[in-house]
């Protein structure tokens, strides 16, 4: 965003908060869930972005509301002679980079553990922990029971740890921080696009 100019505030905002959105509905999206309320009422009445906002509420895909607002927004700088041909394939380029982020994301979140695999597994589970205490009672005597719990307990988390890590999206402990990085990401855009002149060499 280094064609836009330090004085150019308002276009500087618009963009900021279209950046500084996208992750944060991403993050809900891949929740099945939409941005809460309290991210808009944040924004000021009088923002350059406080129109497209309703239609951001309102979508049923947010990500990609806000990237074609981005593409709205760069087609009416070029016809206002802001931005050129050229500069707006840049940004588009950045922005297919954005949704694919999205798309696999979703992906992501969309793929299961084969039924199979985890069939097999239970099987395999049942089956190893009926056969142990025969095969090594005469060896453990009064300790196969214990020890045969000890080895259902281990087998049975595996497949408890493969389930949870199947969508990491859930906002679980275990799953990834999307809330603590799409915050950075709006301080970041924040610090690029709104604090320009503090941040210009003298």
């Amino acid at each position: 965003m280094q064609i836009l100019p330090a004085e150019d505030t308002g276009r500087r905002q618009y963009y900021q908060t279209l950046l500084g959105l996208f992750p944060v509905t991403l993050r809900f999206h891949l929740e099945d869930r939409k941005i809460p309320a309290h991210f808009f009422t944040e924004i000021p009445g009088n923002h350059p972005c406080s129109l497209d906002l309703k239609e951001i509420k309102t979508a049923r895909h947010q990500p990609q509301t806000i990237a074609k607002l981005f593409v709205v927004a760069l087609k009416t700088d070029i016809k206002h002679g802001l931005l050129t041909d050229v500069e707006l394939e840049h940004f588009k380029v950045e922005i297919n980079k954005l949704m694919d982020v999205c798309g696999g994301c979703e992906r992501i979140k969309n793929t299961p553990i084969p039924f199979t695999y985890s069939v097999f597994i239970k099987k395999f589970i049942f089956l190893y922990v009926m056969i142990f205490p025969i095969v090594y009672s005469t060896q453990l005597y009064f300790l196969i029971a214990p020890v045969n719990m000890f080895v259902l307990y281990v087998l049975a988390s595996i497949e408890i740890i493969a389930e949870e890590i199947e969508n990491p999206f859930n906002g679980d402990d275990s799953d990834l921080p999307t809330e603590a990085m799409a915050k950075n990401i709006k301080v970041s855009t924040e610090e690029l696009l709104l604090n320009r002149k503090e941040m210009a060499p003298n």
